[in-house]
């Protein structure tokens, strides 16, 4: 398990994830309880699995696993921040497409798009600790 430092990118959310007015209060609280949504500032550590998958585990103590596009992904990652993809909501949900940013040792940060899936339970397949066990 790694350390992150996390920075939120300007980038917003998929409109499918936006709610409905009302429909889960201010800014779309139950969804982030429940675990079908997160905020990148959210996440605080990662594992990275292959060249195409990793997992990420936010403050409320979900895991997330996240697959891109193409070969995003390495052993040497030191941070990952992850944003919304597009959009005017701050949550990525499951589903989503999200931006991710890949910070390796004194190289600029390679973006990449990955698809949001979990939240994760069993975290011995992510490697990270996840208080929903």
């Amino acid at each position: 398990m790694r350390k992150i430092s996390m920075v939120l990118a300007g980038a917003v959310a998929l409109s499918a994830c936006a709610a409905a007015p009302g429909a889960d209060g201010p800014a779309g609280s139950s969804t982030l309880t429940t675990g079908q949504c997160f905020r990148g500032n959210d996440v605080n550590n990662f594992n990275t699995v292959d060249r195409k998958t990793v997992y990420v585990s936010t403050r409320q103590g979900y895991v997330y696993r996240l697959d891109a596009t193409g070969d995003c992904f390495s052993v040497g990652m030191e941070s990952v921040a992850v944003a919304p993809f597009q959009g005017a909501d701050p949550r990525i949900c499951i589903g989503d497409q999200a931006q991710v940013s890949v910070g390796e040792f004194r190289a600029p940060a390679t973006p990449c798009l990955a698809r949001v899936s979990g939240p994760i339970r069993d975290s011995s397949i992510s490697g990270l600790r996840s208080r929903q066990d």
